[in-house]
Formats: structure tokens, sequence, C-alpha cells
């Protein structure tokens, strides 16, 4: 069974996927995705060829140049997209445990539903969301709403979704919360 961990930005998947990994296995898509950026992946030279070499620093690549240029300019962000998700659903397609839990947070975007048996989404208001990009990981009100809109409209999400966690409040809800659909889940 794959079940697809997906949510709004900044609405706590991940925090979700750490309280399933004490029970369960997650991949997690965005470690999969972040490979390609190194040196000897096969997409480098591609990913190299689309952002140009201004986002390198010592031949890394600088994720951080990375998001500026992709969360600037749809186009460019759709053609990344094209080189690195091949890569990871293939990683996603691999799984064959009885049990297997991904975080993905674009999923819906890339339109990836009918791999996944069941889809839950972990989901919060915007300003919570926005306030939670600015103090966690500090971005400035403009790049948190630049990241926001770039999403997928929060209602569609919902409506697309098997079930559903609103997680505006404490983690230890977040974590009553996944502990509560892990049960209807696996029953």
């Amino acid at each position: 069974m794959k079940i697809a961990v997906c949510g709004t930005i900044a609405s706590g998947k991940s925090e979700a996927c750490k309280f399933i990994s004490r029970r369960y296995p997650v991949l997690n898509c965005d470690d999969v995705a972040k490979r390609c950026y190194d040196r000897k992946h096969v997409a480098y030279p591609n990913i190299i060829q689309l952002l140009g070499r201004d986002v390198l620093n010592d031949n890394e690549i600088n994720l951080k140049k990375v998001a500026s240029i992709i969360f600037s300019d749809d186009k460019i962000r759709k053609k990344l997209e094209e080189i690195i998700h091949p890569y990871v659903k293939e990683q996603i397609l691999e799984l064959h445990d009885i049990v297997n839990f991904i975080e993905i947070a674009i999923l819906f975007e890339c339109g990836w539903e009918d791999l996944f048996d069941k889809i839950i989404l972990i989901t919060c208001d915007k300003d919570i969301a926005i306030k939670r990009m600015m103090l966690n990981r500090g971005y400035s009100y403009d790049q948190a709403i630049l990241r926001y809109n770039a999403q997928l409209d929060p209602q569609i999400q919902i409506a697309k979704a098997d079930y559903v966690i609103y997680n505006n409040n404490s983690l230890k809800e977040l974590e009553f919360e996944v502990d509560k659909m892990l049960e209807r889940i696996i029953k």
C-alpha cells in the first residue's frame, strides 16, 4: 500500500511524517529531488544547462539561488520539474513494502494521485503558514507569499484528499491527529 502525505506549504507535513516514521517507513520526495543536484547525478548537467552556472558555488548547486529563480519564473520551475520528477517517480514506483508512506509536497501539481492507494493532506490557515515560513524558515513576508501562491489552491487539495488533518495548533495536537488517522488507515 502506498500512502501519500502531502500538504500546503508550512502546514506541518514533515512533522506529521516524523510521527509516522516512528512506525512505518517514509520516503521524502524532497530528499530524492535534492539528490538530483549532486554533481554525480545524471540530472546535474541538465539542471546547470537550464539554470546557468550562476547557481553554482564551487561546482555545488546553491539551492537558495535555485529557489529564487523558480519561485519568480513559473516556466523555469516547470522545466526544472520535467528534469527532476522522473527520478522522484521512479523511487516511488520501486517501493514494495506492505505499507509505504511518501511525503510529497506537490502531489496534485504533478498529477500523480493514481500512484497512491490513499492520500493524506496536512493543511493550515494561510496566515499561519505565512507566519511559520517567516519564523521557521527566515523568509520575508513577500518570499512567503510567493511560495504560498505557487501551490495549488488549498481547497482543491482538500477536495482531492482521502484524509485531511488541519494543523493550526500545537505539535502535540498534530501528533494526536496523525495517530488517529493511522489507526483508521491501517485498519
